[in-house]
């Protein structure tokens, strides 16, 4: 196959699984309007999964894979990334391997960072979760919390957990916050601040306050949108996810978090730590059961949730 002439790479990487990333990619060529090459991370992947990634990138143009035979943390992959040849191009596309993008998501980011002159652009951010689809993220702002001396910045993801139905405000706006499942880049960016920093807590915090630091402009396009689908950990996936999530880098990248940012609301990196010790639970597959009849129960479909799970069609 003849490699696309792109501006554009995409960065395909693990966010804290291997085994989507197949279904990730499908997406991906499915619904890109732009010219774009990929390059895929993939961190020592079981081999039934790293067998399939190579025949989807055998079988689709522009698609390249750098495979790793150990685990590494998604900042690191994203550094091994830009130091590939193939992210040297004006525009470089992170994405998370277990997300779905949606039609025309790369051509609308594009288009909103030249028209805004933005450095940085972000899309809707939805999240799929036991079978119902919200809101996970629209504008992403760091809202100021006192005043003089004691103003202090509160990360705040706008709109999160809503309704589709009770979305507001959708529109291009600058933001000064930006989610790491799916992010545009200037490749010069990063030329100018350097590499993603050793986290694995509060990475995407970190990296809008670095951004705001040198006046780098982000701006949200609501027209670009994907949705990360947040499934139960299949049992391939676990001993990433757990190495993931279960690491002493948690704690450092909390006390450095701290350290650099002290502008950053009391409590807010307390509360990233322990959102991480309830994440590690999904690797139990209780939880994940718990998890999903617990939202059923709260959306107050409870049946639906038991006829999606069982597969079983109800009678008229």
């Amino acid at each position: 196959m003849t490699e696309p002439s792109s501006p554009v790479a995409v960065v395909v990487l693990p966010r804290e699984r291997m085994s989507t990333t197949v279904l990730c990619l499908q997406y991906l060529y499915a619904f890109t309007d732009l010219p774009f090459r990929v390059l895929v991370i993939d961190v020592n992947s079981p081999p039934d999964v790293a067998d399939a990634i190579k025949d989807f990138a055998k079988r689709h143009a522009g698609c390249e894979v750098l495979r790793l035979d150990r685990f590494v943390f998604p900042y690191e992959a994203r550094n091994l990334a830009l130091a590939h040849p193939s992210t040297r191009v004006p525009w470089v596309a992170f994405l998370d391997n277990d997300v779905k993008v949606g039609p025309g998501w790369l051509g609308a980011l594009v288009t909103a960072a030249e028209e805004a002159k933005a450095d940085v652009a972000h899309p809707l951010f939805l999240i799929e979760q036991a079978g119902w689809t919200s809101i996970h993220m629209s504008r992403g702002t760091l809202r100021e919390v006192g005043t003089g001396a004691d103003m202090r910045l509160e990360p705040v993801m706008e709109q999160k957990g809503a309704p589709l139905d009770a979305a507001q405000g959708l529109a291009r706006q600058i933001d000064d916050h930006v989610e790491f499942h799916a992010l545009l880049a200037r490749r010069r960016v990063f030329d100018e601040i350097g590499p993603f920093t050793e986290l694995c807590l509060g990475e995407d915090v970190e990296f809008s306050l670095r951004l705001r630091e040198r006046g780098i402009p982000i701006v949200f396009e609501p027209r670009s949108v994907i949705t990360y689908v947040a499934d139960p950990v299949a049992r391939s996936d676990k001993a990433y996810f757990r190495f993931r999530w279960s690491s002493p880098l948690s704690p450092r990248s909390i006390e450095k978090l701290r350290a650099r940012w002290p502008v950053i609301v009391d409590g807010y990196w307390d509360g990233k730590f322990s959102w991480s010790m309830r994440h590690r639970r999904l690797s139990r597959r209780w939880f994940g059961f718990a998890l999903a009849l617990k939202r059923a129960v709260e959306r107050g479909r409870v049946g639906a949730w038991l006829v999606r799970l069982l597969g079983a069609t109800p009678r008229r």
